[in-house]
C-alpha cells in the first residue's frame, strides 16, 4: 500500500509491504511550497495516482507504477487557471490505469461547482473540466468519486439540507438516471464516503450530528450497481 501526506507544504508518498514493512523512504511528490490536502488512489495491479490542491487555484496530479517510478511529472488537472478557491481534490482509478479527478471550485458567495477531468493510462489529460453540477457553500465537504472498469464513473456530494446524493455518469460524461438519495435527514451531516465492489455494487458511509442526543455517529449503506439501496442505514458505531 502507499501512504501520501503534505509536510512543510509539500507533498510526499512512502510505499510499504502487505506487512507494514517500508518499501522506499518519503518520496516528495510535488514542485514548490504550496502544496496541500494530498489524496491517492490505487489499482489492483499496484499503479497509482496522487492529486493535491496548489494554492488553493489549482489541482495537480502525478502517475506512478506498481514499482512506485513515475509515469509522469507533476500535471495540473485543470484546464482553467482558478482566480478563486479550487480544493478538496478526489482521485479514483480503475484496473486499466485510467482515473478521474474531482475538486470544487467555490465562484464566490454562497455557491460553487463541482468538476472533473479523466485522466488517461499514460497520465495525460483528456477532454475539458467537466462540470458535475452546482452545490451550497454550507455543505461544500468532500466529494467522492469511483471510476469503474467499464468507465462510468460515480459522483458523490452532500447536498443542500444535508442530504448525501450519488449520480452515475457514463464513458461521454453525460449522466446516467437520476440523482438517487444515499442518505436523508435533517441531521448535519460533514463527510461521506463510498468504496465499490467488482461487481459494481458499493458501500456508502457518512458521519452525522444528531444535534446534541448523542454526538456523531457512523452510518453505512449498501447498494446495488444501479443506486438502488439494498436495505436500510445501518448504525456503525
Amino acid at each position: 500500500y502507499v501512504v501520501a501526506y503534505h509536510n512543510s507544504n509539500r507533498i510526499y508518498i512512502r510505499r510499504f509491504a502487505a506487512d507494514g514493512t517500508p518499501l522506499s523512504g518519503d518520496v516528495e511528490v510535488s514542485t514548490g511550497t504550496t502544496n496541500v490536502r494530498p489524496t491517492i488512489a490505487v489499482n489492483a495491479n499496484g499503479e497509482f495516482i496522487v492529486a493535491w490542491e496548489e494554492g488553493n487555484r489549482n489541482i495537480f496530479f502525478r502517475r506512478y507504477d506498481s514499482t512506485g517510478t513515475p509515469i509522469t511529472s507533476q500535471v495540473r488537472a485543470n484546464v482553467e487557471n482558478f482566480s478563486q478557491t479550487a480544493q478538496y481534490p478526489t482521485v479514483s482509478i480503475n484496473s486499466s490505469g485510467e482515473a478521474i479527478i474531482a475538486w470544487f471550485f467555490q465562484t464566490g458567495g454562497s455557491t460553487g461547482t463541482t468538476y472533473a477531468r479523466r485522466i488517461s493510462a499514460a497520465g495525460a489529460v483528456l477532454g475539458g473540466d467537466l462540470a458535475l453540477g452546482t452545490f451550497h457553500t454550507q455543505n461544500y465537504t468532500p466529494i467522492r468519486m469511483h471510476l469503474r472498469d467499464n468507465g462510468t464513473f460515480l459522483y458523490v456530494r452532500n447536498s443542500a439540507l444535508w442530504n448525501s446524493v450519488g449520480q452515475f455518469y457514463d464513458t461521454a460524461n453525460a449522466p446516467i438516471g437520476s440523482i438517487f438519495t444515499i442518505a436523508a435527514t435533517a441531521s448535519n451531516r460533514t463527510r461521506t464516503d463510498v468504496d465499490m465492489l467488482p461487481d459494481g455494487s458499493f458501500v456508502a458511509i457518512w458521519d452525522q450530528d444528531l444535534f446534541g442526543t448523542v454526538g456523531l455517529e457512523v452510518f453505512a449503506r449498501r447498494f446495488d450497481s444501479s443506486g438502488v439501496p439494498l436495505g436500510a442505514a445501518v448504525l456503525v458505531n
